[in-house]
């Protein structure tokens, strides 16, 4: 990259260098070969979590980055919940 140590990345150069990332040959690949790995595998609990607790907070209206601490709050106790339900009942 071309910019000089300490400069700050702007809305507009980040989006840029996405685009780029996006487009080039490597990353194309390399996202293939990660569908490919991926492709028949359930899903692990910590993603389904994740996933849960990103969708509690967007109803609240707020985003995973602007309310970090909270979100792991929602992660715990997703990942509790399907701990519990994916354990098997012994009575």
């Amino acid at each position: 990259m071309g910019t000089v140590k300490g400069t700050k990345f702007t809305e507009e150069h980040v989006a840029h260098i996405m685009e780029s990332r996006q487009k080039s040959p490597r990353w194309l690949e390399g996202r293939k070969r990660a569908a490919a790995k991926m492709r028949g595998r359930p899903p692990s609990l910590k993603a389904m979590a994740a996933s849960l607790a990103t969708r509690s907070l967007r109803t609240l209206g707020l985003t995973r980055d602007g309310s970090q601490v909270l979100w792991e709050a929602y992660l715990e106790l997703h990942l509790a919940r399907l701990r519990e339900l994916r354990e098997p009942v012994t009575a």
